[in-house]
């Protein structure tokens, strides 16, 4: 049985698939000194923190900040963030409960970049959490 965490970390990774389909989508990599031409976006697991306990019933409820990073090439600049976040965006307010995995799901403020490199090309970054609050019946699950 996957545990509930994973769950939600592998619809994470598909959604974000889907919304950027040229873009190379990974988990918990490091960024390359050099992006795909279709951008990169990384998707970084991490500890879901301590939840809320309701006694009756039992339960635990979480709310578990996925860090992203997303890479884009200079060509497409931070305009072309700007439009990968907007899209991003968009599908998370249409998909709030990520197929019934979370009670709600959110993204916060991104912090954008420009990096560049010698030798490099410039690239833009946006690092952002994703909020997945979900509820479950055990911490083991």
């Amino acid at each position: 049985m996957t545990l509930h965490r994973h769950a939600v970390a592998d619809a994470l990774e598909a959604l974000l698939k889907r919304v950027f389909p040229n873009a190379e989508v990974k988990r918990d990599a490091e960024a390359p000194s050099r992006p795909p031409a279709g951008g990169l976006v990384i998707l970084r697991d991490s500890d879901p923190g301590e939840p809320e306990v309701t006694l009756s019933p039992l339960s635990y409820s979480y709310n578990h900040a996925f860090g992203v990073e997303i890479v884009s090439p200079s060509a497409t600049g931070s305009h072309g963030l700007g439009d990968m976040l907007a899209e991003l965006g968009e599908v998370i307010e249409g998909a709030r409960d990520l197929g019934g995995l979370t009670e709600w799901l959110e993204a916060t403020a991104p912090d954008l970049d420009d990096l560049a490199a010698a030798g490099a090309p410039s690239v833009a970054t946006a690092m952002f959490d994703l909020i997945a609050t979900y509820t479950i019946p055990s911490p083991l699950h």
